[in-house]
């Protein structure tokens, strides 16, 4: 019972269903490179200070 209650929270938000440039990009770069499994790695983990610098630079926004 127990665990019943604590599972229940909130349903996912859905996909987006429109590509953003993010993900273009990051598919364009691990397509297009040698090792696209790293290429990959890195597209799904990307640096947080490559992120803070990309946010403050304006390429990506807040989420």
């Amino acid at each position: 019972m127990l665990a019943n209650v604590l599972n229940k929270g909130l349903k996912p938000l859905p996909l987006p269903t429109e590509p953003t440039r993010e993900l273009t990009n990051a598919a364009i770069n691990v397509f297009s490179n040698d090792n696209s499994v790293s290429a990959a790695k890195k597209a799904v983990e990307p640096n947080l200070l490559e992120r803070v610098r990309d946010y403050i630079n304006g390429r990506i926004g807040n989420g």
